[in-house]
Parts: structure tokens; C-alpha cells; sequence
């Protein structure tokens, strides 16, 4: 067994015991390359997305988690690779992009930092940027935890339904579209955790 399955198992077994987990919609995840896109309320969040899941995935993480260097090391097993938030270092696009063209599958937070309410945020254009640069199809996942300190309450995993690369509506060189389908996959994500229905594809154009 690898590190990663490993490590994902324990996570399973001590995230299980802790809370009532309800996960939905597994059959909605494909067995190919994809880009998921989850909000973010937790610093588990990378291993609650896919802990269920038996493919592994690589995903962004702060740069400030790389300077301990067993933690860094542990996070790397992981599949983390940094991210330098707010210099405009543009490395980890394209790693992310290596990743998809490589057959990869690739987590990523559209909000671009984690809710300290629980609340949604609005979300940055890296996610809708790989998807443009490498064509893949988005799929949306949404975490929600009943109460987050309580023992045995509940935690919601749902994955939606594949949203297709040529529903994004994105178009080379142009930033507006860039923003139209950040907003569409966080729309997506957003009916999930609400529980509700998924949204029919718009012609984000």
C-alpha cells in the first residue's frame, strides 16, 4: 500500500469516528482525469474531498506549511505542492496544468482561501484559468459540517454532476469569461451545499 492510501485510510477511520458522515452522489465522480472544485471550511478539506474517493489527487496548499520540513514532507506525500498567495507567482497554474495533461486528477478551492465562517466566498479565476488551459471538465463538491467541534455530528460530502469544459463558455484572452465561469462553478458548488438541485449549464458568454 502507498503512503497516500495509507494515510487516506487512517484520515478515513479518524474523520468516521469523529463525525456522521453522509456522502452523496459517488456516482457522479468519473474514472477519468478531472478537475474538482470544493469550497473550503477546514483544513482537512484536501483529504475529507477525496478520502471516499480511490484515485489519488494532487492539490495546492500554503506556502507556510512547506517551511516545517516533516511537515512539508508529509504534505508532499499527499500530493500538496505550494502556492505563494498574493505574489502572482504563476508556478502553481502551471503545475496544475501538468498535472490534468498528464492524466492527473487535481482538487483546487475556487475561493482561494478557507472560510473561517463556514460561509461561501466569492471565488478567484485560477480554477476556470486550468480549465481553459487544459480543457478539462469540472466537477463540483461541496463540504459541510453540521457543527465542526461536536462529537458525532454531522459532516456532508456531496459531489455533483460533471460540468462539461465547453459549458464554461471560456474564450482565450478574454478575462470576462474567466470571471462568468468562476461564477458558474461556484453556483454549482453553492446548490449542493444548499442541498438543493444542480443548476441546467448557461451560456456564460
Amino acid at each position: 500500500m502507498s503512503f497516500y492510501n495509507f494515510a487516506k485510510t487512517i484520515a478515513n477511520f479518524c474523520i468516521s469516528a469523529f463525525y456522521k458522515i453522509e456522502c452523496t452522489n459517488l456516482q457522479n465522480v468519473p474514472d477519468r482525469s478531472f478537475l474538482m472544485c470544493c469550497n473550503h471550511v477546514s483544513l482537512a478539506d484536501p483529504i475529507i474531498a477525496v478520502m471516499k474517493l480511490k484515485r489519488p489527487f494532487r492539490f495546492m496548499a500554503k506556502a507556510e506549511l512547506f517551511r516545517n520540513p516533516l511537515l512539508k514532507l508529509l504534505i508532499q506525500k499527499l500530493g500538496a505542492f505550494p502556492v505563494d498567495r498574493g505574489t502572482g507567482d504563476m508556478t502553481p497554474i502551471y503545475t496544475s496544468i501538468d498535472i490534468i495533461k498528464s492524466g492527473g486528477n487535481l482538487l483546487i478551492f475556487p475561493e482561494g482561501t478557507r472560510s473561517k465562517t463556514g460561509e461561501l466566498l466569492r471565488p478567484r479565476s485560477g480554477a476556470a484559468l486550468i480549465a481553459l488551459k487544459t480543457g478539462a471538465d469540472i466537477l463540483p463538491v461541496s463540504i459541510r459540517f453540521e457543527n465542526k467541534k461536536k462529537f458525532r455530528s454531522k459532516l456532508y460530502i456531496s459531489y455533483g454532476k460533471i460540468i462539461k469544459n465547453s459549458d464554461l463558455g471560456l474564450v482565450e484572452n478574454n478575462p470576462r469569461t474567466l470571471h462568468s465561469a468562476s461564477k458558474h462553478i461556484m453556483e454549482h458548488i453553492r446548490i449542493l451545499w444548499e442541498g438543493n438541485t444542480i443548476p441546467q449549464p448557461e451560456n456564460n458568454l
